[in-house]
């Protein structure tokens, strides 16, 4: 009992950690991913199903909350809501990383990627964060719009696209790779005429969004004078502070479905 409470509180730490080194670079709503998360762990229900098992079932500590785990996850992946099925990714990575705790696994995190772009079957919040520095991109088999991962790339504004079947198996290390976040294109060894097109596209991007970011504090008013309000459509509520900072007025638009 004591190694699953040493392990849950080591991870739960760790999530803190990694949450105060990203409130530099993300906004408060992708941070309380973070709080999400270390609320999962604490959950009291969990937790003491936990305990229950390794007392009155006599079951090893892994073996308990691995137990424990599954039922939470057989509710999430039967769930009509696609918000709730996407959480299975997170609640697994949580998982994994309590029982390589109790284990004696555990391996600090390697940040000494070699390559820009990073592919993966997933990537939790919690490894996310930490790669905004080194990787240029990510793309990841698992995850949807609605999948945390997705919600932190785009509040710090890394080039990724989720949910891309076979992309581990199917792109070597040393690939040439064009991940286009825009379009949710990944490009395989691009040709050179593609890698022409898509350094065109990068500068006219960064030419755009410098010229609107000289616009954010101007008033929206048309030559006449007449105020017209700027709106932004959102998928998610995480967008909000986003949509703020760009000089947005309002919601025209949540797409909540």
């Amino acid at each position: 009992m004591s190694r699953f409470n040493r392990a849950l509180n080591l991870v739960v730490e760790e999530l803190e950690n990694v949450k105060e080194a990203a409130q530099i670079s993300i906004s408060d709503e992708s941070l309380a991913i973070f709080d999400v998360h270390i609320a999962i762990l604490k959950d009291p229900t969990l937790k003491r199903n936990t305990i229950t098992r390794i007392i009155k079932e006599r079951k090893n500590a892994e073996a308990a909350f691995q137990t424990s785990v599954r039922m939470v996850l057989d509710i999430l992946e039967n769930s009509p809501d696609p918000y709730f099925r996407e959480r299975v990714i997170d609640i697994k990575d949580l998982a994994a990383k309590v029982q390589m705790r109790m284990l004696g696994n555990h391996k600090k995190q390697d940040l000494d990627i070699p390559d820009p772009i990073l592919i993966s079957s997933q990537l939790s919040p919690s490894q996310t964060g930490p790669f905004q520095q080194i990787v240029k991109a990510f793309v990841t088999e698992h995850g949807g719009k609605t999948s945390h991962t997705a919600i932190l790339a785009r509040s710090l504004e890394i080039p990724a696209v989720v949910g891309v079947s076979g992309a581990v198996s199917s792109i070597s290390q040393g690939d040439e790779i064009i991940v286009d976040g825009i379009e949710g294109l990944v490009i395989v060894k691009p040709t050179p005429q593609e890698k022409a097109e898509y350094l065109e596209k990068i500068n006219a991007y960064r030419e755009r969004r410098e010229k609107l970011i000289l616009e954010l504090k101007k008033p929206s008013r048309t030559i006449d004078g007449h105020h017209i309000k700027l709106r932004c459509n959102i998928d998610l509520e995480e967008e909000l502070e986003k949509a703020a900072e760009f000089g947005a007025e309002g919601i025209g638009l949540y797409r909540s479905e």
